[in-house]
C-alpha cells in the first residue's frame, strides 16, 4: 500500500495532527497560569485576612514578605510535580507513539521491515513524564495586596495574585467556610 491511498493518507494526517496536539497538551501541563481575585472587604477585615493566610501556610506556602506601605504581603512556595500526570503523559505519549508507529508501518511497508526502529519510537514515550518531571517543580507566589476604598467606592479592596488553580481553590474553601 502507498501514501497516494486517499483513507491511508488522511490517517497519517490524523495521527499526525493528534501528535502535535499531544505535544502542546504536555508543555501546557508545566506552564504557569496566574490570575487576579479581587474582592472587597467590610468594615472587619481581620477575620478574612486570617482565613485567607491560614489557608495559604496550610497550603505549604510561608510568609516571605510584607511591604507595609503598599500593604502587601507575599507568600511563596515550592510546588512539586505530580508523579499520576507523569504518569498519565507517559502513557498518552506512549499511545501517541503506537499510533504513528502502527501508521507508518501500514503505509510504508520499509518499517514493516525494521520493528526495532518502532519499536525504539514507542520506548521514547518515558521522555514526556520526565519532561514534566523535571519542569514542574517550580517556586509560587501569592500576593495579596490591601487598596483604601477610592473614588465612590465606600469598602477597602483586597486583591490576590497567585496560580490560578490555588485561588479558584482559595475561593472555594472561603464559601464553603461562609455556610
Amino acid at each position: 500500500m502507498t501514501a497516494e491511498t486517499p483513507i491511508l493518507a488522511s490517517t497519517l494526517l490524523f495521527t499526525v495532527l493528534s501528535l502535535i496536539g499531544l505535544f502542546f497538551f504536555i508543555r501546557s501541563a508545566v506552564k504557569e497560569r496566574r490570575s487576579v481575585w479581587q474582592t472587597p472587604l467590610g468594615e472587619d477585615q481581620t477575620p478574612l485576612l486570617d482565613r485567607i493566610k491560614d489557608y495559604l501556610l496550610e497550603r505549604g506556602y510561608g510568609l516571605e514578605t510584607v511591604k507595609v506601605e503598599e500593604q502587601i504581603l507575599i507568600f511563596g512556595g515550592q510546588t512539586g510535580p505530580s508523579p499520576f500526570l507523569a504518569l498519565f503523559l507517559s502513557v498518552l505519549a506512549l499511545f501517541g507513539a503506537g499510533c504513528l508507529a502502527l501508521t507508518l508501518s501500514i503505509l510504508w511497508p520499509w518499517f514493516q521491515e525494521r520493528p526495532l526502529l518502532l519499536a525504539l519510537l514507542t520506548l521514547l514515550s518515558p521522555l514526556a513524564g520526565l519532561f514534566y518531571w523535571q519542569n514542574a517543580q517550580r517556586r509560587q507566589e501569592v500576593t495579596l495586596q490591601l487598596s483604601p476604598p477610592s473614588g465612590s467606592e465606600t469598602l477597602s479592596r483586597l486583591t490576590l495574585n497567585g496560580p490560578k488553580d490555588e485561588l479558584k481553590q482559595l475561593q472555594a474553601t472561603l464559601k464553603t467556610d461562609d455556610r
